[in-house]
C-alpha cells in the first residue's frame, strides 16, 4: 500500500490507509477538494509497495478464478478421454450455453450445418446442465456484490470446497459406480452450482459481507439510469469479449471435430492462464477507483504504471508456458493425436495474444475504475467484430487456413483491443477524473440527504 510521510499543504495526511472500504471522500477533507486536486506532488512512475498491494489484493481473485476454471476443466478432462466427438460436442454444447439456446439447440445447430452426432451431443449436455443455469447466475451477482467491498477470499473458500467435489462426482458419475458416460459431466456442473450457491450465501450471512446489505427498501426501484449507464457497456464488453470465442466454435465445427475439439483445448489452456491478468485487473480497478474517490490522482497514476508493468511480466510468463509445452498440453485433455498436433500447431499464436490480452485487460480494469466503461465498448466491440471476426473468417475460409485462421483472426483482434486500450488509459486526464468521481458522488449525497435510502 502507497504511502507517504510528507503532508499536503491543505492538511490531507498521505499516511492514511485507502482501501476497497475507505469513504469515497475523505471525512478529513471533504470541503476543499479543489486545493488538493491542484497539489504538485513527486510522482513515482512505479511502486515497488504498488505492486505488492496489488499481488496481494489479487491472489485471493486469482486462485477463485483459477478454481472456477479448474471446474470447467474437469468436464474437458474427462469427457476429452472419452472420445473426440464427445469433446467436440462438450464444445458445441459450452458454445450453446453461452448463447442461452437450450431446449432447441440440436435443431438450432443442424439448421447451421453442424454435425448431427455433434449437434446431438451438445443439445445432450445442455439438457442436463438446465437447472444449474439459475444458481450459476445468482452466484456471478453474489461475487461482485464481495468484490465491490473488497472481500476477494469468499469465492476461493467456496470453491476450495466444491473443486474436488467436483473432481469426485466427476468421476463417480462418467467413469465410477454408476457410469453415466457423457451425462454425467452437465449433471455434476449443476451440483457443484447450487452448492456454490449454498456456500456463498451462508459466507455472506456468518461471515463477512452481509453489513453492507440495507435491506430491501422503495429506493431500491430508484434511480436505475445511472446503474444501466453503468451496466450495459459492461455487459456489452463482456459479451463481446466471450461470444467472439464462440463464434469461432460455430465456424470451426465446419472443419469437422477434429478442429472443434482442438478449438475446445486451446481456449480451455488460455483461460488458465487468462487468470493472472484478470485477477490483476479486478485489484487495479478497485484500487483506482477508490484512490480517485480519496482525491489522489497522483497514487491512481502509479497504480495504473505499475499494474501494467505486472500485466508485461505477467503476460509473457504465460506465453513462454504456452510455448514451452505446445507440443505436450494436447495429451493432458484427450489422446488423439489428431488433436494434440492441431492444438501443437496454434498454441504459439495464443502465446502471441496471451501478451496482448493481458496489457489489454489489465488497462480495460483501470478504465473500469475510472467508471469509463463506456470507452471500454467502444474500444472492445469494433476491434473483436469489425477487425478480429472479419479477418478470421477470411483466413479460415478464403485462405483455406481452417482453425488457425480462426485464431489469427482472433490475435489480431486481441492486438487492436490493446492498442486501444493503452491509449484510452495513457491519455486519462487523472485529475479531471477525481472532479468526475466527486460530482457522482455529490449528486449521490444530494439523494441521500432528501431521505431517499
Amino acid at each position: 500500500m502507497s504511502s507517504s510521510s510528507r503532508r499536503e499543504p491543505n492538511g490531507f495526511d498521505q499516511r492514511v490507509k485507502i482501501d476497497e472500504r475507505s469513504p469515497l471522500i475523505s471525512e478529513t477533507n471533504n470541503t476543499n477538494l479543489g486545493i488538493r486536486l491542484n497539489d504538485v506532488i513527486e510522482i513515482k512512475t512505479f511502486s515497488a509497495r504498488e505492486a505488492i498491494y496489488l499481488l496481494k489484493k489479487a491472489f485471493p481473485a486469482f486462485f477463485a478464478f483459477l478454481l472456477l476454471q479448474v471446474l470447467q476443466v474437469t468436464n474437458v478432462f474427462f469427457i476429452g478421454h472419452l472420445g473426440q466427438a464427445e469433446l467436440a460436442g462438450l464444445a458445441l454444447g459450452t458454445m450453446v450455453n453461452q448463447r442461452i439456446i437450450w431446449l432447441l439447440s440440436e435443431q438450432i445447430l443442424i439448421y447451421l450445418g453442424q454435425d448431427a452426432e455433434l449437434s446431438h451431443y451438445a443439445a445432450l449436455y445442455l439438457r442436463y446442465l438446465l437447472l444449474g443455469a439459475p444458481p450459476a447466475l445468482i452466484f456471478w451477482c453474489l461475487e461482485k456484490f464481495l468484490q465491490g467491498q473488497g472481500i476477494m477470499k469468499a469465492t476461493t473458500y467456496v470453491l476450495a470446497i466444491c473443486c474436488p467435489i467436483n473432481i469426485f462426482l466427476n468421476y463417480v458419475l462418467i467413469w465410477g459406480p454408476l457410469s453415466l458416460g457423457y451425462i454425467g459431466a452437465p449433471i455434476a456442473t449443476t451440483i457443484i452450482h447450487w452448492l456454490m450457491l449454498l456456500l456463498t450465501f451462508l459466507y455472506i450471512k456468518y461471515i463477512d459481507g452481509y453489513d453492507v446489505w440495507g435491506g430491501w427498501s422503495h429506493s431500491s426501484f430508484k434511480d436505475w439510469s445511472s446503474f444501466t449507464r453503468l451496466a450495459l457497456p459492461g455487459m456489452l464488453t463482456s459479451c463481446a469479449d466471450w461470444w467472439i470465442y464462440e463464434l469461432i466454435a460455430l465456424c470451426a465445427g465446419y472443419f469437422g471435430s477434429v478442429s472443434l475439439a482442438s478449438h475446445r483445448l486451446i481456449l480451455t489452456s488460455t483461460l488458465l492462464l487468462f487468470q493472472i491478468p484478470h485477477s490483476l485487473a479486478v485489484a487495479a480497478s478497485n484500487r483506482v477507483g477508490n484512490l480517485l474517490g480519496a482525491g489522489l490522482p497522483n497514487r491512481a497514476i502509479i497504480t495504473t504504471n505499475t499494474s501494467l508493468l505486472l500485466a508485461v511480466i505477467g503476460a509473457t510468463c504465460n506465453a513462454m508456458i504456452l510455448l514451452c509445452f505446445k507440443d505436450s498440453i494436447g495429451y493432458f485433455f484427450t489422446h488423439d493425436e489428431d488433436v494434440v498436433k492441431m492444438v501443437a500447431s496454434i498454441l504459439p499464436l495464443a502465446a502471441i495474444f496471451q501478451l496482448s490480452d493481458g496489457v489489454g485487460n489489465i488497462g480495460s480494469g483501470v478504465l473500469r475504475g475510472q467508471g469509463r466503461l463506456k470507452i471500454v465498448a467502444a474500444i472492445f466491440l469494433p476491434a473483436f467484430y469489425l477487425i478480429g471476426l472479419p479477418l478470421g473468417l477470411m483466413f479460415a475460409f478464403k485462405f483455406s487456413m481452417g482453425l488457425k485462421g480462426l485464431w489469427t483472426g482472433v490475435t489480431c483482434a486481441s492486438i487492436s483491443m490493446a492498442v486501444g486500450i493503452f491509449l484510452a488509459v495513457s491519455m486519462t486526464d487523472w485529475k479531471w477524473e477525481v472532479e468526475e468521481c466527486f460530482r457522482r458522488v455529490k449528486s449521490e449525497l444530494i439523494v441521500d440527504d432528501a431521505g431517499e435510502l
